[in-house]
């Protein structure tokens, strides 16, 4: 347990019904006490009831009407000794409580450090500690869903089963080693092989839903590309229903990248309105379109938008030139235009572009615009169990990574009749990897790393 008390407001400030402040540490009920006042006095309640009460300051004079609770050592979600004051809502009362406190001996406390300490006094893992604030940093459902299976433990007995089949390995490779006299051991060389392969499938499978909790953590990138004029802000709109971007008759209007983010199918989706491609003189422009080029590379789906009343053969140049190994769809905007106004078609498109998916919509007139939803969730959740997803930091996915290549080494060892030391070496880092994925005998560096991305109050 730790000595010192630390104090933060653990409810996001600013005008609001309610404000929290959180008190943890060996002497936060006396400590408490010495601002609370109530017919019972704190440390008279029952564990975890509520009281009301009122605050006062160090001059005795009082401030606000609360409610407070206490919790005992080993019972709060710290692990310690703790106390949460209910302050109305606002700056004033929150920030005097706080400000009381100090002068009588707490400190502040940092990022994370409550949740730190509830890893450090074993009420946590290191998975369920980062998955605590995959839940605060959750923006739909799914994603909340993923980080809960992480938090309440389901992740860590399937990360413990790897673990347990790695160790067993393991110790099966040793008695190779130390008793060579015994041939193939307890395991025939393809048995060995065979444990190895069955326990990269169950590491695979896993690894395959912790990528689904990064997609839902981290959303889905698309970036919408075209020729000035085409329609991309006016499609950005449509999707997110409502004005996020200026749109007007007149080419070259976006010259910087646009985004925002909408939830389908409970999968984030980061859309991005990029400046119109095209050569120019403007240097303002230039960078739009240096920006645009960028942005192509890093997303996840492209939509080419192509405008049915500009030249065909400009635009389906365009797309051969700018065609990435990204996925991608052709949209076709301005089906709402008259004939005589069309000089590009679907049939040309199908005709240049056999294998593409085309969708023709009209932004201003918001046709064919949930088909192009249909058709972005289907892209985003490819490949992606969703359902049964695991919210995983880049770092945990990292450690996963690392372990699956150790097992695919051991496994081509093992079949080209490698010495035993050899591949326990790697049996052991993949071993390693999943300790690191646990925290077991985490470094102070890697526990400040982790808790230092966590807002103050958790």
């Amino acid at each position: 347990m730790q000595e010192d008390i630390i104090v933060a407001c653990g409810t996001p400030q600013g005008y609001g019904g309610i404000s929290i402040i959180r008190i943890s540490g060996v002497g936060a009920v006396s400590l408490a006490e010495k601002i609370f006042v109530s017919s019972k006095g704190l440390s008279n309640v029952p564990a975890r009831y509520m009281t009301l009460g009122k605050l006062k300051d160090t001059e005795e004079q009082i401030f606000d009407t609360v409610l407070a609770v206490r919790f005992a050592e080993g019972q709060s979600y710290t692990g310690e000794e703790m106390v949460e004051f209910h302050c109305h809502g606002g700056f004033a009362s929150a920030n005097h409580c706080i400000s009381q406190l100090l002068s009588l001996g707490a400190r502040m406390a940092v990022n994370g450090e409550f949740t730190r300490r509830a890893y450090t006094n074993g009420k946590i893992n290191l998975l369920q500690a980062e998955a605590v604030n995959a839940m605060i940093s959750s923006s739909s459902t799914s994603a909340l869903k993923a980080a809960s299976r992480a938090l309440t433990g389901e992740l860590t007995v399937k990360i413990q089963d790897i673990l347990r089949d790695l160790t067993n390995f393991s110790a099966t490779l040793e008695v190779d080693l130390d008793f060579p006299e015994e041939s193939d051991g307890f395991l025939t060389q393809e048995e060995k092989i065979a444990a190895c392969n069955a326990t990269l499938a169950a590491l695979q499978k896993l690894l395959a839903k912790c990528k689904a909790g990064r997609l839902l953590q981290n959303g889905f990138n698309i970036a919408i590309i075209g020729l000035p004029n085409v329609g991309k802000s006016s499609t950005l709109n449509a999707l997110l229903e409502k004005d996020k971007a200026i749109v007007t008759d007149i080419p070259g209007t976006t010259r910087d990248i646009v985004e925002d983010k909408i939830i389908i199918g409970g999968i984030p989706i980061n859309i991005i309105d990029t400046a119109g491609i095209r050569d120019t003189n403007d240097i303002v422009e230039n960078l739009g379109v240096e920006r645009s080029c960028k942005v192509m590379e890093d997303a996840d789906l492209i939509l080419y938008l192509l405008d049915v009343s500009q030249d065909a053969n400009d635009q389906i140049n365009f797309v051969h030139k700018y065609i990435t190994d990204t996925s991608s769809i052709l949209l076709l905007n301005k089906i709402d235009l008259s004939k005589k106004k069309t000089r590009l078609s679907l049939e040309i498109l199908q005709k240049n572009f056999p294998n593409k998916k085309i969708i023709e919509i009209s932004a201003k007139n918001n046709i064919g615009i949930d088909s192009l939803k249909n058709e972005i969730f289907e892209f985003a959740s490819a490949s992606n169990d969703i359902e049964n997803a695991y919210s995983v930091s880049a770092r945990q996915e990292e450690c996963l990574l690392q372990t699956q290549n150790e097992i695919e080494t051991a496994i081509k060892l093992l079949s080209a009749g490698a010495m035993p030391d050899l591949i326990i070496t790697h049996i052991s880092n993949a071993r390693q990897q999943i300790a690191n994925f646990l925290g077991i005998d985490a470094t102070e560096d890697l526990l400040d790393t982790v808790f230092s991305k966590f807002c103050v109050g958790k």
